[in-house]
């Protein structure tokens, strides 16, 4: 099971990702990724969710946004939010 600072770390990057790499206003991005969290804790077995957490943020932000991103500047902008978030 994905303890809950594991948790709140992963929805923190994926919104980091949203606003730092798809260009999503803050307040625009915190929505949607609370609202995906919400859907996958009320909906998905507690150890479906457990998959789901090994997805990378970045791949959850583009799911959400519609939007690939496989630049070398998206991957640059991503692991400084990895790092940011000590992941």
């Amino acid at each position: 099971m994905i303890d809950l600072q594991a948790k709140r770390t992963f929805w923190a990057a994926v919104s980091d990702c949203l606003v730092e790499i798809f260009g999503f206003p803050r307040s625009r991005a915190n929505r949607a990724s609370s609202a995906l969290r919400k859907k996958v804790e009320r909906s998905t077995p507690s150890h479906h969710q457990d998959i789901f957490y090994h997805a990378e943020p970045i791949d959850i932000a583009q799911d959400i946004a519609g939007v690939r991103c496989d630049s070398h500047e998206c991957r640059q902008k991503y692991d400084a939010i990895l790092s940011r978030h000590d992941w």
